[in-house]
């Protein structure tokens, strides 16, 4: 399947692809973004993170808009209000996404959550 370009927002270096099999009749719609300052940005809050403190509230990590995005388009965040409409799940999806160690950089304080 050959993919051609149809959106991208440079702020958030966000880019989207269009592709279509005319064998399978199918259409596939490919998001990709540009993490690597996010990610320099919590290796540094990595590094500086007070591991002592704890508290109810933390700051553990950040995921890339375009995982916001996904759970947007699954219907488990509201797109107009960005609150959860099914916070269980979200945060299923959050949590699991931070924990995975392929994700590792996305965390700003060590351990899983």
């Amino acid at each position: 399947m050959d993919f051609i370009p149809f959106s991208e927002n440079e702020e958030q270096r966000i880019k989207r692809f269009f592709g279509y099999d005319p064998v399978t009749d199918q259409i596939e719609i490919v998001t990709q973004q540009d993490v690597s300052g996010l990610i320099e940005r919590n290796k540094r809050l990595y590094n500086d993170n007070d591991r002592h403190v704890r508290s109810d509230m933390e700051h553990v990590g950040d995921i890339p808009l375009s995982l916001y995005f996904n759970l947007v388009s699954r219907n488990l965040i509201d797109s107009a209000t960005g609150e959860a409409i099914d916070h269980d799940e979200v945060m299923k999806e959050i949590t699991k996404f931070l924990n995975d160690s392929d994700n590792r950089h996305f965390r700003v304080k060590p351990g899983t959550f």
